[in-house]
């Protein structure tokens, strides 16, 4: 029980420095502080899930094409609506990257819905 609470605490923390470093990143790069970090990271799981569900992929085996999926969704909001949100002042910017986190937040919720999804067979669980 308690390897078991260790390793799930241990995934939780590198997904949320992740995460962190993600936002850092942003910050650096782009110098906008981007409030839908998570939501992205949302959006990949699903991706992850569904590839498992619909096609049979193993989480570690969909990892690339999650990537290159996730590269053109971000380049895709950041043409659309982040480019045109770095041209005004600061509230603006984080105003809509707030806005952009509800929107997929609530497109998460109202095209999948909240029931709680999981992977019981992994590549790398040994079975």
């Amino acid at each position: 029980m308690l390897p078991q609470v260790l390793y799930e605490g241990l995934v939780m923390g590198l997904i949320y420095a992740l995460l962190a470093m993600g936002i850092a990143l942003i910050w650096g790069v782009c110098g906008i502080l981007s409030f839908c970090q998570g939501e992205f990271m949302l959006i990949a799981m699903y991706m992850t899930y569904g590839l498992y569900e619909y096609c049979g992929l193993d989480p570690i085996q969909s990892i690339p094409i999650v990537m290159v999926a996730m590269f053109f969704v971000g380049v895709l909001v950041f043409k659309t609506i982040i480019k045109q949100a770095m041209k005004g002042p600061v509230l603006v910017q984080r105003l809509v990257t707030f806005a952009l986190s509800l929107v997929i937040i609530n497109g998460v919720l109202m095209t999948i819905g909240s029931r709680v999804r999981s992977i019981t067979n992994l590549m790398l669980s040994g079975n």
